[in-house]
């Protein structure tokens, strides 16, 4: 029979001296140290009637705990990230890092939505440059980055892929394996 591994101690927790009676979550730390949903409801019950929980919430808040539940809110509910710190102020609107800002705080901003979709175009417009600049003139991935920038996919970009379906499928019959799916709208 294997050696069981010992269980780290629960940390030592400030509010947590002088209580007459244990408090729920006490023992049972595998459930405020875990991601899975069932493991959360679990702690957000026993939270829900612990004597210390305003205290709890206040040592996770302070101590910006990164991990684990405490006071029943996972670290999303407590928006630990340092989001909202003076040490990372706002980018500005209309950039990208402010777009990005705003998805972690699941926040909507128009100007930032549209210069981060100009920047995708930007990329992708470039990206399918280099692929037209290269000796093949077209790829498969091209026809996605055309379909992407919302237009039809040019002759080179259709012939390449059409060609890559055909390698595909001739390579499943001579191996006896299934045909792969035809791809939707190439043949235009």
């Amino acid at each position: 029979m294997p050696t069981p591994i010992p269980l780290p101690a629960w940390p030592r927790l400030p509010f947590l001296d002088g209580l007459e009676a244990p408090t729920p979550c006490a023992g049972r730390w595998e459930l405020f140290d875990t991601a899975t949903p069932e493991h959360q409801d679990e702690a957000a019950r026993l939270c829900a009637r612990c004597p210390v929980r305003d205290a709890c919430a206040a040592h996770a808040g302070s101590t910006r705990e990164p991990a684990g539940i405490w006071a029943g809110l996972t670290p999303r509910d407590r928006r630990v990230p340092d989001l909202d710190d003076d040490a990372h102020p706002r980018a500005e609107c209309g950039t990208e890092g402010a777009w990005r800002q705003h998805v972690r705080r699941r926040e909507q901003c128009q100007p930032c939505q549209a210069a981060h979709e100009h920047r995708l175009a930007a990329d992708r417009r470039a990206r399918l440059d280099a692929i037209h600049a290269s000796p093949a003139g077209g790829s498969g991935w091209g026809v996605h980055l055309h379909r992407l920038l919302g237009e039809r996919a040019c002759r080179r970009c259709r012939d390449a892929q059409n060609a890559m379906v055909s390698r595909a499928r001739r390579r499943a019959k001579a191996t006896g394996e299934q045909e792969p799916a035809p791809a939707l709208g190439l043949a235009s």
